[in-house]
């Protein structure tokens, strides 16, 4: 039966440095269960890789076997009838090109399809969807996000039965249908940035950051 499958939430900045420092001072557990943690910990440096800013509106296709083929908003499953700016018609118009990225992700993974559904995000961008910004007027298209989801069809409680992200490249060649509209992100401008926990210092822009 096809389900609505989250895209989840994007953590801010800020919840990432307190994650970061978290781990790093992390130990263990006593005797009683507690966490021991060292607050003397230094924490580390890390390299993030940052991806240019759509302005659009999150979209997704989904599939499975048993299931067949869906569209999603950022909350619904959608339909030309019940659309979100002509998403689910434009990928019911391209559904061809969509099952083509999701059995090469598929492949390329070892993904079970009759017992997982794939969840491919993009944002949908273009046109009028948001004014204003460097993709308005242009031709609507779909720009796929750098990972995509692996849910079971079956949940099973308890335990819950989590779903995982995988890198959408396939045989190292980067998932899209230029022809069709439908581009990657990583087939854009990507930037390499040095982040000093510790510090609290960021080497790319030569300034330190607010948290």
């Amino acid at each position: 039966m096809k389900r609505f499958i989250t895209f989840g939430s994007i953590d801010q900045f800020r919840g990432i440095v307190r994650n970061v420092k978290k781990t790093a001072q992390y130990k263990g557990v006593d005797e009683a269960g507690e966490p021991i943690m060292d607050r003397s910990a230094i924490s580390p440096t890390y390299t993030a890789t940052a991806t240019e800013k759509i302005h659009g509106s999150n979209g997704s296709v989904c599939f499975s076997e048993p299931d067949g083929f869906w569209v999603q908003s950022r909350k619904n499953i959608i339909t030309p009838e019940a659309d979100n700016a002509g998403c689910a018609f434009f990928c019911e118009n391209n559904k061809d090109s969509w099952m083509g990225i999701i059995q090469r992700l598929a492949l390329a993974h070892k993904i079970d399809l009759t017992q997982n559904i794939i969840s491919v995000y993009f944002e949908w961008c273009g046109g009028s969807i948001q004014k204003t910004s460097c993709v308005t007027g242009l031709d609507k298209r779909a720009i796929i996000f750098k990972h995509f989801k692996v849910s079971p069809i079956e949940l099973h409680e308890p335990p819950k039965v989590p779903s995982t992200w995988h890198e959408t490249c396939a045989h190292k060649t980067w998932v899209s249908s230029i022809e069709n509209n439908i581009f990657n992100v990583d087939q854009f401008s990507s930037y390499q940035i040095e982040i000093d926990f510790e510090r609290r210092y960021c080497s790319k822009y030569n300034g330190r950051y607010d948290y």
